[in-house]
């Protein structure tokens, strides 16, 4: 009656907003018993089916990290367009507001931070994103 060898590997990896991707390798063979193997033949055998599984798992996480990454361009590329919207007159206002009380240039933070000419070049991220620094630098 044969013997059942079986060598097995999984690999787990998590994604941003609590994705993860998985990739699981499985090797399985017969030694007979009438052809005895011996213990370094053996071993080597279940080393060389390790490291096959391991190839072979870090060869699919790599496809899909790669296709993701092709995919997240691509998202990005057609949601930012979408996100590009400018900055609201509250939030040039609240900017001016802010700048005056801190003794600071609004023009010069603008420019300093996101190389744009004046406050309203901003976009609604970009606005936000200055509110907050400004609201934390010292007066």
């Amino acid at each position: 009656m044969p013997r059942k060898i079986t060598v097995g590997l999984q690999q787990k990896v998590s994604r941003p907003n609590y994705g993860s991707i998985g990739a699981i390798c499985q090797i399985e063979w017969s030694i007979d018993h009438d052809h005895p193997t011996d213990a370094q033949t053996l071993k080597r055998q279940i080393s060389q089916a390790f490291d096959d599984c391991r190839h072979h798992i870090e060869s699919q996480i790599g496809k899909t990290d790669a296709a993701e990454t092709d995919a997240t361009t691509t998202a990005s590329t057609s949601t930012d367009a979408g996100r590009m919207r400018p900055a609201s007159d509250a939030q040039i206002r609240a900017l001016h507001a802010i700048a005056a009380s801190r003794g600071l240039r609004l023009a010069e933070e603008v420019n300093a931070r996101f190389g744009l000419d004046s406050a309203g070049q901003l976009t609604l991220r970009q606005a936000s994103q200055l509110i907050d620094a400004l609201k934390t630098t010292a007066a």
